[in-house]
């Protein structure tokens, strides 16, 4: 697999039988994925990449697919990156066009993070570069409970609003429903990262960390148990 990307592949028990979803985290700059774009975009997203102007745009488009086939590869074995194709839902929201296989994508300027998972699995991903800009944002709309459950410090309330939208990237709702509805119930601290449980969605949790600039966050059922050891690599993988 490309050794410019992290892939690891999560396992995850439940009572009733076991689930697996891959994971690719990568770090690269605009220049270097225009010289791989041949490489990896399908014909439509090629068709898609040349309408964008803006450099910031063409960044995340480039990146978000590019790391989120490598996933694909992983998964599934299809190694032609280039065949497969990300199309876009209507509410913009990534649609991965392989039977009973989704995904979900997220990036920063420096960042970007996919997981491919079963679709009898929903799961979501989040990161977010820890700024003043979220802070604010995501403290006019944090509710009482959520006070009390995590310091308003930058980090924490980045962290905060990433377990938010990797909820409503599992929910596949995104941003369009109020954060609120998102609300955190609970918050269990663990060994390099926190456990959260939601007042509305009782049926995920989120696990979360915070490494260096950026707050991450993996939306997934509550009732399954992701193997550790992996965990501890992606954790690893971003520092």
């Amino acid at each position: 697999m490309d050794n410019l990307v992290n892939i690891e592949t999560l396992f995850m028990e439940r009572a009733t039988g076991s689930f697996s979803a891959c994971i690719a985290t990568s770090q690269q700059t605009l220049p270097s994925l225009q010289t791989l774009k041949n490489s990896f975009l399908h014909p439509d997203e090629h068709t898609y990449f040349n309408t964008l102007k803006a450099a910031k745009r063409q960044h995340s488009y480039l990146h978000g697919r590019y790391t989120a086939k490598q996933a694909v590869a992983a998964y599934t074995q299809h190694k032609e990156l280039a065949d497969i194709k990300i199309a876009t839902g209507v509410f913009q929201q990534p649609i991965l066009q392989i039977t009973n296989v989704q995904l979900s994508i997220s990036h920063t300027e420096k960042w970007c993070v996919a997981v491919i998972y079963p679709e009898a699995h929903p799961m979501g991903v989040d990161v977010e570069l820890i700024s003043p800009q979220i802070n604010e944002s995501i403290n006019e709309i944090i509710t009482e409970k959520e006070r009390g459950l995590l310091p308003s410090d930058a980090p924490n309330l980045s962290l905060l609003w990433t377990i938010k939208e990797a909820l409503s990237k599992t929910l596949r709702t995104g941003l369009m429903t109020p954060l609120q509805v998102y609300e955190v119930s609970k918050v269990i601290h663990k060994e390099g990262m926190i456990e959260a449980h939601f007042t509305n969605f009782a049926q995920y949790k989120s696990l979360s960390w915070i490494s260096g600039d950026h707050a991450w966050s993996i939306v997934l059922p509550l009732n399954s148990m992701p193997d550790p050891l992996v965990l501890a690599r992606i954790q690893k993988n971003v520092r």
